[in-house]
Order: structure tokens, then C-alpha cells, then sequence
């Protein structure tokens, strides 16, 4: 397989690279050569347009064909299916017609950028040889759309998008008057007129909808007609807003909504709810684990999980979209993860989507749950997919998997994270990760974590230009686990000789030792007494401390050496503490709390980061005790009770 990896043919994109969401995907396709059989790469970067992602093509067929939604278009010509009887002759007298006429008809209007729209004439080059009158012919535009039906609208908006309008700044003031008298007309029309007219914006103006003023009016009306909504308005409000910028969103709003959602699940479909889901976690709202309708969430996608073979795209969107509600609940159902499971053990290639596997692994791996049987298979699934000539996965769902093998320990099989570097190693030459590097340091870390290092990728991601781009809030904890990825190459692999560029602190996400203890409760109990310990020798011999720079999963660490020069004055701790020096001498010692939030569940074996922690704290020399938070919990009742387990604690060290 290794060997086949090696000898890559690559195949550049002819468009080049497209900087505005642009996200990388990966598509393998094997093809005979004599009697070998050869892997070629194709590195497939999706459309920056309102047909992909998470608003595809496929989601708003289904939106605009399913009578229950409001919408404007069944669905959305192409060039080719624009048909004009106007020639070159008749489409100069259109111009003079409408420019001069002293009756404005939209249906001049429409049968002559149809014209444009069939390419049998081009609207640049007469923008530019009959300058004089195509600005008398915008003119008479601008006063016609006012008067267009909205059936006559719509249809003027799908010609203008299929003219691409955003390279002409003639066209670019057409759509702008189109979407000014949209949010005009919807001000004074009920709810289901109103979604008819957003659905002509999103004609124009796709993902990027949020940009234009009148997207904040629309908001406000959804706000003013939600208690008259339909179940399917619930959903298209839903996820209409989930374009908006998430500070410019109202999050009050946003929970009436779901409340209202919840009243009326019973009239939704699978995947109705899944696109409502999606646009709620689009909207950065997270549900409580306790609330009603992630409960009720999870029981839907168990019993999706029981009752099919396979998914259909718009089904893994619905399936995905659940799975994110769920996850970012951090709600464990043991039942769901067992339906998944078997759904996932009777899944084939043809089955199952590269981002279905990616989150549902996620999900295993949030809930700190590490299934054999299922992990292996999965990772199957990833090799079959990586290898299917009508496959296709993203680096961001191979960065996905790779984080949620290594948070609960998976190395998989010997050439497994090989192969994933290859792949990699191939989308940085081809470029096609310039402008998503944290898919490249996320899945090195994660490599990292199970003590793979692949020194071509290492030296790559810290490049000063990669790691300029992880600057900034989205992408800062990606920069934070860089730093960490750097600690661990200095310790493990101190070969491959790479520096990190100068790095502000501020750039990184801020995690304190309070901050620590508020997430560990364990932790603040067992400082409780190394206070008291500190008070009683009055030096501080111990210390909460991260001791691996950048992987923020503190220790209690004890200092023997601050104890020189104390004099112990009859002082019992004192001496227990001298008494337990002689035993340690120099070394460096600390104590390591196991709790639910480090270990998995149901094992006494460790999560991936805590793993990596103290792989690195031995190589540097540490010894490491490790606590079982019930053991802390039996003394917690005091600080001198606590402080005397601490020092019954350090007496057992082993050197």
C-alpha cells in the first residue's frame, strides 16, 4: 500500500486556488498499470457558492421542492437552459425600446438579459461599445423593478445570477436594486411572502447573504411573524438566520425558536429536523445535557441508527447535523452510542459518508467511550475511502478522526497513520492548505498524541506564514495546540529541528489554574491541603503547575529543594516532609489526579492528552504518582485531613 502511496501523480486544479471557504477534499482513484495497481490523488477543493456545504445543492432542492417551505424556485437553471429567439438585430432594437419607450415593460426587460443570460450576446462588450444607452437601459431597469411581479422578480434574479454579476459593477447595482425592493416588499407581507422573498436574495447572494443590510431586516421580521410560523417556517427561519454573524445575532430569539421547535417536532421529518438543528448550532446556541430536546434528539437518531441500511446525503446531513447538537451537549446515552454502533457495523463504503463517520466517531470520543471492534472498522471504512474512485473526504474530516483516535488511544494498524500522512503531505504541495492550516496542526497534534511524527509535515506547519494564520479567535486553539505539538517534538523527536515563530501570548486561548480547578473539582480539594502544608512550613514546597508548557492539564508538583535551610522546631509536618525528601532527593515529583474528565469511560486508562502528558513528564525525568479523585473525595472534609493524605501520599513515592 506504502509503496503504491509513493508513486502519486498529482493533478493541479485549473481555476487555482479559491481563498473564500475553500475547503479541501481528497479523492483517490486507483486505476491498473501493467500488474501493479497504482493510487492517483486528485486534491478537490469545494465551491466557494451557495450550492456546497452545509447550504448545498441538494438541501436547497429539497427546501424549494417540499410544498410544506416557502420558497421562490423549485429550482435553479444553468446557462444551458436559458433559450432566446432574440438575435443580434432584434436585441438593439430591445435596447432602444426600452431606453425610449414611454411604457415600462418588465417582460422587455427579462426577454433581453435572457439574451444575455443564452450567451448568444455579451452584456460586457456592449456595456462597453454602447455605453451611452445601456446607462439609459439601467436606468429604465432600476424603474422597472418596482413594477415586476414577483414571479417577474425571481426570474430576474436567477438571470442576473447565471450572468455571474459580481464581476460588472452594472450588473452588481441591478441585484442591489433587486434585494433593496425584496426587503421593501417584505416588510408588508405575512410570514410566507416573506420567506419568498429572502429565497430571492438567496438566489443572488448565496452563504454571503448576511453581508447586505437588508438581511438584518428580514431578521426582524421573522422576529415579528414567529408566532404565526408553520413547523417548516420554524425550519427556514431557523436556518435562514444561521447565516448571520453570531454577535449580531439575538440569542433570546434564537431559544424562542427552539422552544417553539420543540412544540412541534411531531410535524417535522428527519430531515426537516436536522437542517432546523443545524442552522441552531450554526447559530453557536448549546443546549444543556439535560434539556428535553436533546433527549428527545438522541432518541431520534437511535432510532434512525436501528431502523436503516443506508443514508442518503440530505439523511447524513439530518444525521451529522444531530450528532453536533449532541456532542456539543456533552449528553452520554449508552443506548445511542449502541445503536450507532451496530448501524456502523453493518455500514459498507457505499454506505456511509466520510463526514458521518468523522462526527460519529467525535461522538464516541466526547462521551470518552473506546469501542475496539467499532474504532477498527471505522478505520477500514477510512482506508476504503481513501482508496474508492467515487469517494471523495475532506482533510477536515480526516483531521476529525484523527483527533478521536487519539483521544481514546486508537493507533490502528501499522501503515494506518502513514498513509494519512501521505495524503497530507500531498495537499500541502499541491497548496491546497494555505488557507486552512489548522486542519494541518490539528491532525499533526493529534498525530503527536500517539507518538507519530512525520518530520516532512512537522517542518511544513511551522512555517512562519502558518503559523501567522492560526492567530485569532477562531483559529487559537489550534495555535495553542501547535506550541504544545512544539514541547512534545523537542522531547520526543529533538531531531527534527524546528523553532515556532515569535508567538504573543495574547494570541493564545487563556487557561488558568483556577480555571483548572473550577473544571477539576478534585484538584481544589487537593489544594485545599497543600495549602495548609504551605502554611505549616512556611515556604511553598507545593505547587499546582502545568508541567508540560502548553498542554493544560495540571499537576500538584512537590519541591524538596525549598526545604533546605528550615529549620523544623519540633514542626511535625516539617519533618514528615524532610522525611519524605530523603526518600525523593532531587527528583522531580508530582501527583496526578484520575477523574471522570481524564480517564475513559468505564477503564482506568487515561485520555489521549493525558496520555501524551505523562509520556513527555517521564522522558524529562518526572515521577508521577497517580490519585483516583474518590480517594480525594474520602478526605476532603478538612484541610488537615486532606494535608495528612497528601503527606501519607508523598511517603509512598517509589524512586
Amino acid at each position: 500500500m506504502l509503496r503504491a502511496l509513493s508513486r502519486v501523480i498529482l493533478q493541479p486544479k485549473k481555476a487555482g486556488l479559491v481563498k473564500c471557504r475553500t475547503e479541501v477534499q481528497i479523492c483517490l482513484r486507483a486505476f491498473p498499470e501493467k500488474s501493479l495497481c497504482q493510487s492517483f490523488y486528485s486534491v478537490i477543493p469545494q465551491k466557494n457558492a451557495a450550492e456546497e456545504s452545509l447550504f448545498s445543492k441538494k438541501l436547497l432542492e429539497y427546501i424549494r421542492g417540499n410544498a410544506e417551505y416557502a420558497a421562490s424556485v423549485k429550482s435553479l437553471p444553468d446557462r444551458s437552459n436559458f433559450n432566446s429567439t432574440v438575435n443580434a438585430l432584434k436585441g438593439h432594437q430591445l435596447h432602444l425600446v426600452i431606453a425610449h419607450s414611454s411604457e415600462l415593460k418588465p417582460n422587455f426587460i427579462l426577454e433581453l438579459f435572457t439574451h444575455y443570460a443564452s450567451e448568444k450576446q455579451n452584456i460586457t462588450q456592449d456595456i462597453i461599445s454602447k455605453k451611452g444607452l445601456m446607462s439609459m437601459v439601467k436606468e429604465r431597469v432600476f424603474q422597472a423593478i418596482p413594477l415586476m411581479t414577483q414571479n417577474e422578480l425571481r426570474k430576474f434574479a436567477v438571470i442576473i445570477r447565471n450572468l455571474k454579476f459580481e464581476r460588472s459593477r452594472y450588473l452588481i447595482d441591478i441585484a442591489g436594486r433587486i434585494v433593496q425592493e425584496c426587503g421593501q416588499r417584505a416588510a408588508e407581507v405575512a410570514l410566507e411572502q416573506c420567506l419568498h422573498f429572502f429565497d430571492i436574495m438567496l438566489i443572488l447572494h448565496g452563504n454571503n447573504i448576511y453581508r447586505k443590510k437588508q438581511f438584518d431586516i428580514f431578521i426582524s421580521l421573522f422576529e415579528y411573524h414567529t408566532a404565526t410560523a408553520t413547523p417548516h417556517q420554524l425550519v427556514q427561519i431557523l436556518h435562514y438566520i444561521s447565516f448571520a454573524k453570531k454577535n449580531r445575532l439575538s440569542r433570546e430569539y434564537v431559544h424562542v425558536l427552539i422552544a417553539k421547535l420543540e412544540e412541534v417536532l411531531e410535524h417535522l421529518s428527519f430531515i426537516d429536523y436536522g437542517i432546523a438543528l443545524n442552522g441552531m448550532f450554526k447559530c453557536n446556541v448549546k443546549l444543556d445535557k439535560s434539556s428535553s430536546l436533546i433527549k428527545k434528539t438522541a432518541k431520534w437518531l437511535q432510532v434512525k441508527a436501528e431502523q436503516s441500511e443506508r443514508l442518503s446525503d440530505l439523511e447524513s446531513f439530518a444525521f451529522v447535523a444531530m450528532v453536533k447538537v449532541i456532542r456539543a451537549a456533552k449528553y452520554y446515552d449508552k443506548d445511542l452510542l449502541s445503536s450507532i454502533g451496530t448501524f456502523i457495523m453493518k455500514s459498507t463504503v457505499d454506505t456511509l459518508q466520510p463526514e458521518v463517520i468523522a462526527h460519529t466517531l467525535a461522538l464516541y470520543a466526547n462521551s470518552q467511550v473506546y469501542d475496539l471492534e467499532i474504532f477498527t472498522k471505522v478505520e477500514s471504512l477510512v482506508l476504503q475511502h481513501l482508496t474508492n474512485p467515487t469517494q471523495t473526504i475532506r482533510v477536515k474530516d480526516i483531521s476529525r478522526i484523527l483527533w478521536s483516535f487519539s483521544h481514546v488511544g486508537h493507533k490502528g494498524s501499522d501503515c494506518f497513520l502513514d498513509i494519512i500522512a501521505n495524503v497530507l503531505i500531498r495537499s500541502v504541495h499541491m497548496g491546497k492548505l494555505e488557507f486552512y492550516p489548522e486542519h494541518l496542526s490539528g491532525s499533526l497534534f493529534s498525530m503527536a498524541v500517539l507518538g507519530h511524527y512525520p518530520k516532512e509535515l512537522i517542518k511544513e506547519v511551522f512555517q512562519p506564514q502558518k503559523v501567522e494564520k492560526l492567530k485569532g479567535y477562531q483559529r487559537s486553539k489550534q495555535l495553542s495546540r501547535l506550541m504544545a505539538l512544539h514541547q512534545a517534538v523537542k522531547i520526543e523527536v529533538p531531531e527534527v529541528n524546528v523553532a515556532i515563530p515569535e508567538t504573543h501570548m495574547n494570541d493564545l486561548p487563556k487557561r488558568t489554574l483556577s480555571d483548572e480547578m473550577l473544571y477539576r473539582p478534585a484538584l481544589a480539594h487537593l489544594m485545599k491541603g497543600a495549602i495548609y502544608i504551605n502554611k505549616s512550613v512556611g515556604t511553598s514546597v507545593l505547587e499546582l503547575k502545568f508541567p508540560i508548557l502548553f498542554i493544560n492539564h495540571a499537576n500538584l508538583v512537590f519541591y524538596p529543594q525549598r526545604l533546605n535551610n528550615l529549620n523544623d522546631n519540633g514542626n511535625f509536618v516539617l519533618n514528615q516532609l524532610t522525611n519524605c525528601k530523603a526518600i525523593i532527593g532531587e527528583k522531580r515529583v508530582a501527583i496526578e489526579i484520575l477523574d471522570s474528565k481524564s480517564l475513559l469511560n468505564g477503564s482506568m486508562d487515561v485520555i489521549g492528552i493525558v496520555k501524551m502528558k505523562l509520556r513527555l513528564m517521564s522522558q524529562c525525568g518526572w515521577v508521577v504518582h497517580k490519585l483516583h479523585e474518590n480517594d480525594i473525595s474520602r478526605f476532603s472534609s478538612d484541610e488537615h485531613t486532606m494535608g495528612a493524605f497528601i503527606l501519607d501520599t508523598l511517603s509512598k513515592f517509589k524512586m
